[in-house]
């Protein structure tokens, strides 16, 4: 288990910089668009920022699959978990924001 946590942070890292910019262009749409952040909008620009980076990725850089096949991973199971630790830290993050931005008004008033 550990080696394969290992491969997916591995593997995470190389999309990770698509994803963030990604999610901070689906932030500017969404807050300029509503002028409010809605989750489930963000969260469904998560998943498309995941699977262009994945796509891009498959298309630009094949040979680094093989380094996934060669460890003994299938790389459905790499691309699933990298995509389970995303969504989770998405969570952890709105989680946060909100409890910062309700304790900021909680102090405003």
């Amino acid at each position: 288990m550990k080696a394969l946590s290992l491969i997916t942070f591995q593997f995470y890292k190389t999309v990770l910089l698509f994803n963030i910019a990604c999610t901070l262009l689906a932030i500017a749409v969404v807050w300029y668009g509503f002028g409010h952040i809605d989750a489930f909008i963000l969260f469904i620009a998560k998943i498309l920022g995941f699977a262009g980076a994945i796509l891009l990725h498959r298309y630009s850089a094949k040979e680094t699959y093989y380094y996934f096949r060669n460890a003994g991973y299938r790389v459905r199971s790499v691309i699933l978990l990298a995509f389970l630790v995303d969504t989770l830290l998405y969570i952890l993050s709105f989680f946060l924001i909100n409890l910062i931005t309700h304790a900021a008004e909680h102090f405003k008033s």
